[in-house]
């Protein structure tokens, strides 16, 4: 959607959208239930390192905004460390703090023995910057949960993507270890979010904006064909022409959908090595008010979900009364092939076992007024060695016959919304 609203804005006529869904959104999805506002494809929220692209983000809500200070935590059993973790150390008990700091100090060390090392996986990447201790205690077993892999056998390039994991800075390391607060992942301590709405509310936005500019959206259709004609015009679904097709299909679907001689079949086989995870979303309403937190990490094993987020504290009219009420979602991954045989009743009840195991809920029936789970077939892209090699192969394939695929799923890499925002507004440039 924000390819087309910048393509419309400079210029580019006819510009058709097609969603196979009747009710567009995808994962910036919102819905109302009893007076309540839940984001079904988890917790978003809007900033940016880049000053500009948030400036433009959020000149789409105009007013309907709130201004949020992170208020952001890692879960360690009973305590709750500010995020991010190294910035957080000054609540651990002193001890811990003192293995902390050892293990990162000497996983200083050891870089500079060797300045030019370059970390061959995640788990290497981990150890080398943040030292042995924090990555065993929080970076692994979050990590290991939510990919659902082994970190040897993920790749690092998704950490180089603005927004991602930045390296620590030694000195607040040391300042928090030894007890003064220090701010991490600054860019992100500031957040912005929809006053009315929901995230969705953003979305909409852009869409509307683009409708006035011309837009033409197609809903309910889903792309079943792409191929050419004999005077190289591009046909969608064997009705709809195009001179130029951008694509935000998940790779793994559209090697199978472009019909193109001699290059098909090396899409196809190229296709089956990304990898990635499904994702479930559950909404939880309560009879109680939140306590003062927006979202919080979960790296205990035992816990279904790696993540929970007070949703009704990102706004006050995402719940009917914040005094009273309070909502929140929690997210789970799984692999693909869990995925169809998932007992959602199941989960739903894990879930709120260890919403009482730690202690987020009570006992009390009365508390819990209901329960809404939304399942996504496409959650995270997994940045595995195979799967990096193939994403490459199929994003050069496609250039070379003039298909730009664009986004999370388009490109299969881990990008949050603004860096989609950012590559999408120089898109008229890989189209001229």
């Amino acid at each position: 959607m924000s390819a087309a609203y910048h393509l419309l804005r400079k210029g580019v006529k006819d510009v058709v959208c097609i969603d196979g869904d009747t009710a567009p959104g995808g994962l910036m999805k919102t819905v109302e239930l009893n007076g309540f506002i839940f984001d079904i494809g988890g917790s978003h929220i809007i900033f940016s390192s880049n000053e500009s692209i948030l400036e433009e983000i959020l000149s789409f809500l105009g007013s309907n905004v709130i201004k949020h200070y992170r208020e952001t935590s890692v879960q360690l059993h009973d305590i709750f460390a500010p995020y991010p973790l190294e910035n957080g150390l000054y609540v651990l008990p002193p001890s811990l703090r003192a293995e902390i700091l050892t293990s990162f100090i000497e996983s200083l060390l050891e870089l500079a023995k060797d300045p030019l090392r370059k970390p061959r996986n995640l788990e290497e990447y981990f150890r080398c910057y943040f030292g042995r201790e924090l990555t065993e205690i929080y970076l692994k077993p979050y990590n290991e949960k939510i990919w659902k892999k082994s970190l040897n056998e993920i790749d690092v390039d998704w950490l180089s993507i603005p927004g991602r994991l930045p390296v620590p800075s030694w000195k607040d390391v040391v300042k928090s270890a030894i007890g003064i607060p220090t701010v991490g992942y600054k860019e992100q301590a500031i957040f912005y979010y929809p006053l009315r709405g929901g995230i969705q509310t953003l979305y909409n936005s852009v869409l509307n904006r683009a409708l006035d500019l011309g837009l033409t959206l197609i809903t309910g259709i889903e792309v079943r064909s792409i191929k050419r004609d004999a005077y190289g015009k591009w046909i969608v679904n064997d009705k709809i022409e195009a001179k130029k097709i951008v694509s935000t299909i998940p790779l793994k679907e559209l090697v199978h959908i472009i019909n193109i001689p001699d290059i098909s079949h090396e899409l196809t086989r190229y296709s089956k090595f990304l990898d990635f995870n499904s994702l479930i979303v559950i909404g939880i309403a309560l009879r109680k008010k939140a306590p003062d937190m927006h979202w919080v990490y979960v790296p205990d094993k035992n816990i279904i979900f790696h993540r929970y987020a007070w949703i009704s504290n990102y706004s006050p009219y995402n719940t009917p009364n914040q005094n009273e009420l309070s909502s929140l979602i929690v997210e789970i991954t799984l692999r693909p092939e869990e995925f169809k045989s998932i007992r959602m009743e199941r989960i739903i009840d894990k879930v709120i076992q260890d919403l009482k195991n730690l202690n987020l809920v009570s006992e009390s029936e009365r508390e819990m007024l209901f329960t809404k789970a939304w399942v996504h077939t496409y959650g995270y892209p997994i940045h595995t060695h195979q799967s990096n090699n193939a994403r490459t192969q199929i994003l050069n394939s496609l250039s070379n016959i003039d298909v730009v695929s664009l986004g999370r799923w388009g490109t299969w890499r881990y990008l949050n919304m603004d860096k989609i925002f950012e590559e999408s507004k120089y898109l008229k440039n890989l189209l001229s």
